[in-house]
C-alpha cells in the first residue's frame, strides 16, 4: 500500500521554519507498507516500508547548491508517540539513505535557474492511527556556491592509461586516469582517487560538436570510483570532453525543524 500527500498550504497545521538564510517547509509526504507474503529465493527487491517526506530547500546560502546529505536527525515523532527515526532493521533502505552526499536532481531550465531544490528524508512508518508527524528535527550538509569552470580534453582514446593533466582540476581536487571501459557498450571510463565534488556534469562531444554522450554507470569503494561515460558510438580521438566544474564550494549545515506536518 502506497500513500502520499501533497503539502502547499498552511491551512494543513504545519510549520517551516526558516533558520539563518535558508528556508526549509515540506512539500510531499510518500507512505509505503509492504508485506511479502511469498519469499522467492535468489530475488532482490528494493522496496521496503518506509515514509519519506520531501523537504523544499531555498535561500541564498544554499546557491549554486549541487549535493546534499549527511542527515542527522535530533526528534522525529508522530503524533501517536511513535519515534519515526530510522532503523537498521527497517531493510537498510531508510536506514543507510542521505548517510552520504547525493546530486541534487533539477529539471527544466527554471529550475536550473533557482537557488531551490527538493531534499527527502527518510523515516520509519508512523502508526495506523498516526495523523500527523509531531515534530522533526535535525540537520543536513550542503555543497554549496563556488564558481563554475569548464575543462575540455581532447584525444580521449589515446589518453588510456593515462592521468587527467589539467590545473584547473587539480585546483579542483579531481584526480582521474582515463581507464579501459568495463562492459561491451561504447564508453569512455575515468578511475577518479578522492573527491568527484567539484564535478557538476560531463560532456562528450564529437568532432561536429554534438553530443555523443548516452548516460553513464559507475562503481567503487571508498575513495576510489570508476566512472564510465556512455557513449552512442566508439571513442575515438576526435571526441572532446568538456567537465563543466564548480570550484570553491562551501558545506552548509542546514538545520531545520518542523511541526505537524499531515501524513496521507
Amino acid at each position: 500500500m502506497l500513500r502520499s500527500v501533497a503539502v502547499a498550504s498552511s491551512s494543513l497545521l504545519l510549520a517551516a521554519v526558516s533558520l539563518g538564510a535558508v528556508k526549509v517547509q515540506p512539500a510531499e509526504v510518500l507512505e509505503t507498507r509492504l508485506v511479502t507474503l511469498i519469499k522467492k529465493e535468489n530475488v532482490f527487491s528494493s522496496d521496503s516500508s518506509r515514509l519519506q517526506v520531501k523537504l523544499n530547500v531555498d535561500g541564498p546560502e544554499v546557491k549554486g547548491a549541487t549535493k546534499w546529505g549527511k542527515v542527522k536527525l535530533t526528534e522525529a515523532v508522530d503524533d501517536a508517540g511513535t519515534d519515526l527515526k530510522p532503523k537498521k532493521e527497517d531493510g537498510g533502505f531508510s536506514f543507510s539513505r542521505n548517510a552520504d552526499l547525493e546530486e541534487i536532481s533539477r529539471f527544466g531550465e527554471e529550475e536550473k535557474k533557482s537557488s531551490a531544490f527538493d531534499a527527502t528524508i527518510q523515516l520509519s512508518l508512523p502508526a495506523r492511527k498516526a495523523t500527523a508527524i509531531k515534530s522533526l528535527k535535525g540537520e543536513f550538509e550542503v555543497l554549496a556556491g563556488g564558481e563554475e569552470k569548464t575543462v575540455t580534453l581532447t584525444k580521449l582514446k589515446s589518453m588510456q592509461g593515462k592521468p587527467l593533466d589539467d590545473p584547473t582540476l587539480k585546483a579542483a581536487g579531481i584526480n582521474g586516469t582515463v581507464a579501459k571501459p568495463q562492459g561491451g557498450d561504447p564508453a569512455l571510463a575515468i578511475d577518479y582517487k578522492g573527491t568527484t565534488d567539484a564535478i557538476k556534469e560531463v560532456e562528450i562531444l564529437d568532432a561536429s560538436g554534438a553530443s555523443v554522450s548516452s548516460g553513464r554507470f559507475s562503481s567503487g569503494f571508498g575513495d576510489t570510483q570508476n566512472v564510465n561515460y556512455l557513449l552512442s558510438k566508439p571513442l575515438d580521438d576526435t571526441m572532446t570532453m568538456k567537465m563543466h566544474l564548480i570550484v570553491g564550494q562551501k558545506t552548509v549545515k542546514v538545520p531545520f525543524e518542523l511541526k505537524d506536518v499531515k501524513l496521507p
